[in-house]
């Protein structure tokens, strides 16, 4: 092993978790090197998740809802951090890197739904005086 292992788990102040990782990930990597073809799959998912999110530029209120399953994603993510982790002994700390990534995902969908919410509310107000009076 490497000794940038040991520097970002003695740098992280992650217990010494850097180690026993890289560790396993290369003897996994060696026994079974079919099983790092999930994570071409996880980059793929990725790359066809953020897809979705050129909808929302082209059109946000059509596609609003795309914006909202970020959003419960964001929450997806606190979740399983949270009450997952635990289970598999992950550091505290790790968790809650784990967990910034909900919350810092979060803000800027937050932002983009509040301006989707205006968008809707000029519309309508342009509805409104666009009618005929009677």
């Amino acid at each position: 092993m490497d000794r940038s292992a040991s520097r970002v788990g003695a740098a992280a102040g992650t217990g010494g978790m850097a180690r026993p990782c890289a560790r396993g990930a290369g003897t996994t990597n060696r026994a079974y090197p079919f099983l790092a073809y999930g994570t071409d799959w996880l980059a793929f998912a990725h790359l066809v998740l953020a897809v979705l999110f050129v909808g929302v530029w082209v059109d946000p209120l059509r596609n609003k809802w795309v914006v909202q399953f970020g959003l419960i994603a964001c929450s997806g993510v606190l979740l399983l951090a949270l009450i997952a982790w635990p289970v598999r002994g992950i550091p505290f700390y790790w968790r809650m890197i784990d967990c910034s990534f909900g919350v810092f995902g979060a803000v800027p969908l937050m932002i983009c739904l509040r301006d989707i919410k205006k968008l809707e509310a000029v519309g309508q107000s342009e509805a409104a005086l666009s009618r005929p009076q009677e």
